[in-house]
């Protein structure tokens, strides 16, 4: 009868700890929020749910999968008939929620905290927007630009959506705010 009661008792132990390490090394992964877990085996995604991790043998890095927004501003850019003018927009980017994308983007941009892999999304995004605004605005006058800022924009933002989605982000959104210039060339436009 002893003999039963310690095999019992070993048995009910190992359950334990058996559960125990399960516990210790389950990760939840919020639904705003990528997961990659790297080390032994496969590189592994994890979008909203929960996956084990084994300690020492494999490593978890977040992403996350939240809109982040930005404003963009262009000081001083030529049109292609010589005028300098200016533009702000807000742009809203966001980490797309497809295996391959989020690869990507951990790759270019996980720094290992969170909040600095944030900010690295958001300067790289802002530095190719701000680019292909000015590319765009070098390759129209300024009374094209002017007259139709619906073209504009939609040019800039199929340009842009282009390249951010080589680095795993996609561009939700790209208003233009504000076209200006410091000489009064647009004033001048808006005059009979």
């Amino acid at each position: 009868m002893g003999a039963v009661l310690g095999v019992v008792g070993i048995v009910v132990l190992v359950v334990i700890l058996v559960v125990a390490c399960i516990l210790l090394t389950w990760k939840k992964v919020p639904a705003d929020k990528a997961a990659i877990i790297t080390g032994i085996g496969r590189v592994k995604v994890v979008t909203g749910g929960g996956t084990v991790v084994i300690p020492v043998l494999q490593r978890i890095d977040y992403i996350t999968l939240e809109n982040i927004n930005f404003e963009v501003a262009m000081r001083g850019s030529l049109t292609s008939d010589a005028v300098p003018i200016e533009v702000n927009g807000v742009v809203v980017v966001k980490v797309r929620n497809e295996e391959s994308m989020i690869r990507a983007a951990v790759e270019q941009f996980n720094c290992g905290k969170p909040d600095e892999t944030l900010e690295h999304i958001r300067d790289t995004a802002r530095h190719v927007c701000e680019g292909r605004l000015r590319e765009i605005v070098a390759g129209m006058t300024a009374e094209g630009i002017y007259k139709d800022r619906k073209t504009f924009s939609e040019q800039v933002q199929e340009v842009a959506a282009k390249q951010l989605s080589e680095l795993g982000l996609e561009l939700k959104s790209f208003t233009i705010k504000g076209i200006s210039d410091q000489n009064g060339y647009f004033d001048a436009l808006s005059k009979p």
